[in-house]
């Protein structure tokens, strides 16, 4: 749980710099609202996954933003399945949450202690 939350701070923290501009040189202008929503998701999805609080909830909300970056992988980018911006990366921590979903947060979590 805390590794993919890792994962997703530091993929953020590159994109942080989406809340700050007004025009992206690799983003179309008419998605750049979408990536400032998304970052905010990664953020709070990220301490959400290393507290181990709303897991479920966390889960769901992250895997529908890793399908918004495969399909603009490979639907818009048109970007292979390795190298650089591949979307290998973004499938494996699909599978990931899936079993986290599943698996729930784990004995150190916020969830356990409070709801069980």
């Amino acid at each position: 749980r805390d590794v993919i939350g890792v994962i997703f701070l530091v993929h953020v923290v590159q994109k942080l710099h989406y809340l700050e501009t007004r025009h992206a040189g690799v983003i179309p202008s008419k998605y750049l609202f979408l990536f400032r929503v998304v970052s905010v998701f990664e953020i709070a999805g990220a301490v959400s996954l290393f507290l181990g609080f709303f897991i479920h909830i966390t889960v769901i909300l992250l895997i529908a933003v890793m399908i918004g970056a495969l399909y603009f992988k490979i639907v818009i980018w048109k970007k292979g399945f390795t190298g650089e911006s591949g979307w290998e990366l973004d499938l494996l921590l699909i599978a990931a949450l899936i079993i986290l979903f599943f698996f729930g947060g784990g004995l150190f979590s916020f969830d356990r202690r409070l709801f069980i």
